[in-house]
């Protein structure tokens, strides 16, 4: 599975990667299962990570290190099994630099591996497989 974050809200990036339970003011009257917890078992591929918000950086930090997802207006955090692959169209040092990229990430995951894989008719983009 994979998302662009370059193309999503805030809020709306929230609820599609974390899910959300019934009664969540501003969301439907439904209970719903994010991104992390569909591809349990599998492989999330994000995009453009550097388009979201600190906030959700952070969130994405969060759930990197805990390995739990936890829905918007839930209280219990359920582990979630998946390879998670980021990329971003900036090296991430370049991004550091401007601090508009989480340098504890890339800090923290010792078992992160980096590699550079060039676009079709576009620049190269750096991925961050952890």
């Amino acid at each position: 599975m994979s998302i662009n974050l370059s193309v999503l809200d805030d809020k709306e990036l929230e609820s599609v990667l974390f899910g959300f339970d019934r009664g969540v003011e501003g969301l439907p009257y439904t209970s719903k299962r994010g991104l992390f917890e569909l591809a349990n078992g599998g492989t999330v591929l994000i995009e453009e990570i550097e388009e979201a918000s600190f906030r959700n950086q952070m969130k994405i930090l969060n759930f990197m290190n805990e390995r739990k997802t936890r829905r918007i207006g839930g209280e219990t955090g359920e582990p979630v099994d998946i390879r998670l692959i980021v990329s971003m169209k900036a090296d991430p040092a370049e991004l550091v630099e401007k601090r508009s990229s989480w340098k504890t990430c890339t800090g923290r995951s010792s078992n992160s591996r980096r590699s550079r894989s060039p676009r079709f008719g576009r620049a190269p983009r750096t991925f961050l497989s952890l």
